[in-house]
C-alpha cells in the first residue's frame, strides 16, 4: 500500500516526523511538500518526497477572499477569531500597512456576518490551484490544519481514500477546515470526538479514536529511570501561553504578582519561567529577569536528540513544587507528572477582554477549568492561598492532575503508530 501524507510544520513538530518514519516500516510512504528540501525534513531515506506546485487565477483569488470573509466557522467562534488574529499579528507583513488592514477587515467581516460558504464548497472551487503527481497513491493521511485546502479538494475530487488526523485537542474548536465529505477523522479521545460532532457538525460514524503523537515523548520520559530533581531549593514553574505583545504584557503582570506573593509567603522558593517559544518579542520577558526570586528554565546543553530536549523540559516541570499556566497543551502534559498543576483562570479579576477570551477558550473551560478545586485559580486571593498550601506540601493539590489526566491518554509512539496503521489499512 502506498500512503500519501499531507502535513506541514515538519521542522517544528518532530512527533509528526516520528510517526511518518514509523509508518514507513510497514507502508510505502510519500510525503507531499511545497518546494521543500528533503534534507530539512529529517525523514527516513526510504520515504519519497514529492513537491507540488501552485497556480492561481482571478476566480481562485476571489474564492480565497470570499471564504475568509464569509466562510462557516465552528460554534466556538471566539476560538477561531483568537487564532486568526494571532496569525495576523505574527505574520511577516504585520504593521501599519494595507495588507494588515485588509486581513483584519476580512476577519472582522467573518466575525460580524453570518458565514454561509461551506468548507466543502470552497475546496471544490479551488482544487485546480494545485499541481501534484498523485500517481500510485492508494490513500492519503492529512493533518489539521490542512496544509493546502486546494490539495484536499483535488484528492477528494479524484475519489482518493482520505484520513484526516486531528493533530491537536483544540483544533475542532478553532479551525474551519473540516470537510463533511467521505473522510475518516482520527482524534485523541472521546471528548475530541464529541467536539468534532458538536462544533463542526461531523458525523460520529466518520470519527475514530487513535490517541495522540504529541505525548509520545512524555510517555518515554515517564518510562525512563527517575531523574534527579535539578534543584535543591523549591521552585514554582510558570509556562507562558501567548504569542502576541498585547497579551504577553498582561500575562507578565499576573506572574509578577505571583513572584511578589512567593517572596512574601515562601521566600526560600524561586519562580522558574518558561517563555512562550513562538513569541518573537522575547525581550518582553526581561523585566522578570530583574526580580531576585525569578529564574528562567536553564538552556538545554545535551545532545541534539528530540527526546533529550523533551526530557530536559519535563525534568524541570516534574521537579517543581507547582506548575502554573494560562491554558496550554503543556498544562495537560504536566498533569501526568509529579508536580501539582494550576490553571490561572482569574475569572474574578478584571482582565482585558483579549486575555480573558484567550484563557477561557472552549477547550480550556471544557477540560481544564475545574470549578470548586483550588487548582483552578480565579483570583489573586486564591493564588495567595495556593502559595501557602504549596509551602506546606498539601498532597490534596494533586487531585486536580488526576481529574484532568483521566480525560486524556499518554500512549507510546509504538502504540499510536499501530492504531493509525490499523485505521489506514482498514
Amino acid at each position: 500500500m502506498k500512503l500519501g501524507i499531507l502535513a506541514q510544520y515538519l521542522e517544528t513538530r518532530p512527533d509528526i516526523t516520528e510517526l511518518i518514519n514509523r509508518l514507513a516500516d510497514s507502508l510505502e510512504v510519500v510525503v507531499f511538500q511545497e518546494n521543500q528540501e528533503k534534507s530539512v525534513l529529517k525523514l527516513d531515506p526510504r520515504i519519497e518526497v514529492r513537491t507540488f506546485g501552485k497556480r492561481t487565477s482571478p476566480g481562485i483569488k476571489i474564492w480565497h477572499v470570499f471564504f475568509k470573509a464569509f466562510g462557516k466557522v465552528p460554534k466556538s467562534k471566539h476560538n477561531y477569531f483568537i487564532t486568526e488574529d494571532f496569525k495576523i499579528q505574527n505574520s511577516s507583513f504585520y504593521g501599519n500597512n494595507i495588507k494588515t488592514w485588509w486581513s483584519q477587515l476580512l476577519l472582522f467581516l467573518n466575525y460580524r456576518l453570518p458565514g454561509f460558504i461551506s468548507y466543502d464548497s470552497y475546496i471544490a472551487a479551488i482544487q485546480d490551484s494545485v499541481v501534484a503527481d498523485l500517481n500510485g497513491i492508494d490513500a492519503f493521511l492529512c493533518y489539521t490544519q490542512i496544509y493546502d485546502d486546494g490539495f484536499l479538494g483535488k484528492i477528494l475530487a479524484e475519489k482518493k481514500k482520505v484520513f484526516v488526523l486531528v493533530y491537536s485537542w483544540d483544533h475542532p474548536c478553532k479551525m474551519k477546515c473540516f470537510s463533511k465529505s467521505d473522510i475518516r477523522y482520527l482524534v485523541w479521545n472521546p471528548n475530541i470526538l464529541k467536539d468534532l460532532v458538536e462544533l463542526q457538525g461531523i458525523l460520529e460514524l466518520r470519527i475514530s479514536i487513535v490517541g495522540t503523537s504529541q505525548f509520545g515523548y512524555l510517555n518515554a520520559f515517564l518510562r525512563s529511570p527517575e531523574p534527579s530533581r535539578g534543584h535543591t531549593k523549591p521552585y514554582l514553574y510558570v509556562a507562558f501561553a501567548t504569542g502576541t505583545a498585547s497579551l504577553a504584557v498582561q500575562e507578565i503582570a499576573i506572574i509578577k504578582r505571583l513572584a511578589d506573593m512567593l517572596a512574601s509567603e515562601w521566600p526560600e522558593a524561586n519562580l522558574m519561567i518558561r517563555p512562550y517559544p513562538f513569541f518573537k518579542a522575547q525581550g518582553f520577558y526581561e523585566g522578570l529577569r530583574a526580580l531576585p526570586n525569578v529564574e528562567f528554565e536553564p538552556v538545554y546543553e545535551g545532545d541534539d536528540s528530540v527526546q533529550g530536549k523533551m526530557n530536559h523540559k519535563y525534568r524541570w516541570m516534574n521537579g517543581s513544587s507547582g506548575f502554573f499556566h494560562f491554558g496550554t497543551t503543556l498544562g495537560v502534559e504536566a498533569c501526568f507528572l509529579r508536580c501539582p498543576v494550576f490553571f490561572l483562570s482569574m475569572k474574578d479579576e478584571v482582565l482585558d477582554k483579549g486575555l480573558y477570551y484567550f484563557i477561557h477558550q472552549y477547550q480550556n473551560d471544557a477540560y481544564l477549568h475545574k470549578a470548586g478545586m483550588a487548582n483552578t485559580i480565579e483570583s489573586y486571593p486564591d493564588l495567595n492561598k495556593v502559595v501557602k498550601a504549596l509551602k506546606t506540601g498539601d498532597a490534596s493539590l494533586k487531585t486536580y492532575n488526576d481529574s484532568v489526566a483521566s480525560g486524556f491518554s499518554c500512549e507510546s509512539f509504538e502504540d499510536y503508530t499501530r492504531r493509525v496503521l490499523e485505521m489506514v489499512r482498514g
